[in-house]
């Protein structure tokens, strides 16, 4: 059966609808898991390892702060207890694979994640001074796009 002959039938588009409703369901059902609260949290709570810490601001390790602009933002308890655990996720993580390190690989490992830092301090400078400059050109650019009266509008720039 071609396309075009699917496409005649009264059930194919009722049938499509609910198949892209059930894969939409089911990937948002795999991205937050089964609803239930019973899950292993032992690596949240296993933080008092000495060494990776939130001073080198891990919440935002391999770029997973890079859209917060774009979200809205979201001020509630909830969300702030979820990154929190999220944090805490990954430090532990982090902790347990410093651990399985030898002496060699978890001094780079400490001199990568101080570099990272550094290169992260630098990086958000680097967009605060971005921002101020935009600001400025925008100030700029404003004194000359005065609002035209109707009537000497012209519709070539």
């Amino acid at each position: 059966m071609k396309v075009k002959e699917l496409i005649r039938h009264k059930w194919v588009v009722p049938v499509a609808a609910l198949v892209l409703v059930f894969a939409i369901g089911a990937g948002a059902w795999a991205a937050t898991g089964s609803g239930d609260n019973t899950q292993d949290n032992s690596l949240a709570t296993t933080t008092d390892k000495p060494g990776v810490g939130a001073d080198l601001g891990l919440g935002k390790l391999f770029g997973l702060g890079q859209f917060r602009g774009l979200l809205p933002k979201c001020d509630s308890d909830q969300a702030q207890q979820m990154r929190e655990k999220m944090q805490s996720r990954l430090e532990a993580m982090l902790d347990l694979i410093r651990d399985k390190m030898s002496s060699e690989d978890r001094a780079t490992f400490d001199s990568l994640m101080a570099q990272r830092k550094a290169q992260q301090e630098a990086l958000q400078k680097a967009m605060e001074e971005l921002r101020s400059t935009n600001e400025k050109l925008r100030d700029l650019i404003d004194k000359y796009l005065v609002p035209e009266d109707s009537s000497t509008s012209t519709t070539s720039l």
